[in-house]
């Protein structure tokens, strides 16, 4: 994912307090998808699908995404900050964060095809071989609040400390619904081996609500001055950076379950309604903390001050979200 951020800041009170407007527009994974999975078993109906393996893993070979990358908005924030104490060498600042859900929803559309699957809880039922086509949407229509702290400490004239740190909570929950757009297979029971038809119901679509975590960031970072000369016409300001990202959950994980059922029609047109299982939405992990660390070089030439930086993360599985990251920022002051 490409991320391309349009921002202008307008400071006020003697530039003790400002305002500022970041605009993402992210080059990624479109939001209209569709998928195909096929030859799935995965083991017991009771629990969710497992792609190939049987270990929860997705097999390659028998997965199949169309969607293309494309440009698409973000979500849209903006960001008040003041100064709230200063000394010779230290600067304290608060402000508040409001991110409006401006980017697009989610339409992920999904067919399973010949997926066995056993059922404990119908005593008899071998296997089912089944297709299943889903149509899944992903609203987006969480606002989020984020109130922060930030400081800068100067301990000598070249090294200095900068920190952060940020509590961001969702005002409102946004919506998942899950329709069905014509999901059958066949049945076989041991003892006769009759064939019956099944079918996934849906009464009018399913719609879950989506929960979103209460977030804790903290940022620390160390900098170094290797040329410091304001009266340069051309490189002004050269400082070595170095951060750690810190990323935790402030409360338990709370998914929505989607009801399922599965009715089975036999030759004789006898129907059987079986509580299948319940499609998970949302973050399974109770404790998620995600830490990366960040390097780079910060010029100012001129009046413009030029930042590079790649972001790698510490922590593996669930504690992390990209392989590594590069960033580039340039901010002209007007």
């Amino acid at each position: 994912m490409d991320r391309f951020t349009i921002g202008a800041e307008k400071t006020f009170l003697d530039g003790l307090a400002s305002v500022e407007l970041r605009v993402p527009i992210e080059y990624r994974l479109t939001s209209d998808l569709f998928s195909r999975a096929y030859d799935i078993v995965p083991g017991n109906g009771d629990e969710f699908f497992d792609f190939g393996e049987g270990d929860g893993t997705i097999d390659p070979e028998t997965f199949q995404l169309f969607g293309d990358r494309d440009g698409e908005l973000a979500n849209i924030s903006a960001i008040f900050k003041a100064v709230i104490m200063e000394g010779p060498n230290f600067l304290f600042t608060a402000g508040v964060g409001v991110t409006a859900p401006t980017a697009q929803d989610v339409n992920y559309g999904l067919d399973f095809q010949n997926i066995l699957i056993t059922y404990d809880a119908l005593p008899g039922l071998e296997v089912l071989a089944a297709s299943y086509l889903l149509d899944v949407n992903v609203s987006n229509e969480t606002t989020y609040i984020s109130p922060f702290l930030a400081w800068l400490w100067l301990p000598t004239d070249r090294l200095f400390h900068q920190g952060f740190l940020q509590v961001e909570v969702a005002t409102n929950l946004s919506t998942v619904l899950m329709r069905n757009f014509g999901s059958i297979g066949l049945a076989a029971f041991e003892e006769d081996f009759a064939l019956v038809e099944s079918a996934l119901n849906f009464p009018d679509g399913a719609e879950v609500d989506l929960h979103a975590h209460t977030l804790m960031r903290l940022n620390l970072g160390l900098g170094y001055l290797l040329v410091d000369n304001p009266r340069n016409r051309w490189l002004r300001q050269l400082a070595a950076l170095f951060e750690m990202h810190y990323t935790t959950l402030l409360q338990d994980a709370n998914p929505s379950q989607i009801p399922l059922d599965l009715f089975l029609t036999d030759i004789f047109g006898n129907v059987t309604a079986i509580d299948a299982f319940d499609p998970i939405l949302g973050n399974l992990n109770n404790r998620m903390d995600v830490v990366n660390v960040a390097a780079g070089l910060s010029a100012t030439v001129g009046k413009t001050v030029v930042t590079h930086g790649v972001v790698v993360p510490v922590r593996g599985q669930d504690n992390r979200g990209f392989d590594f990251e590069y960033n580039l920022q340039v901010q002209r002051p007007f």
